[in-house]
């Protein structure tokens, strides 16, 4: 496995993982209409506009055969200088 830094090439292996993920570990917490309305296409769209969103992060693990197999984001946090401490 390798983790890296995901690329707009990703997008769509980022939608499946977090559309299969959703409908798997929240089966019987939501009601399966909603979870079988998740759509691969508008995540793809979401996940493109989250990578290159300036502040981003997204990270990806990428199994043996290249797949996406796991995905981390969040934003970035401006380190706090000494002199900002109070």
């Amino acid at each position: 496995m390798i983790i890296r830094e995901a690329k707009l090439s990703d997008a769509a292996g980022i939608a499946k993982v977090h559309v299969d993920c959703w409908r798997t570990t929240h089966k019987n917490i939501f009601p399966c209409e909603f979870l079988f309305d998740l759509s691969y296409q508008q995540r793809t769209a979401l996940c493109e506009k989250n990578i290159n969103k300036t502040g981003n992060i997204v990270y990806v693990a990428e199994g043996k055969d290249g797949e996406v197999i796991g995905v981390a984001d969040g934003k970035e946090k401006p380190m706090m200088l000494k002199s900002q401490v109070i």
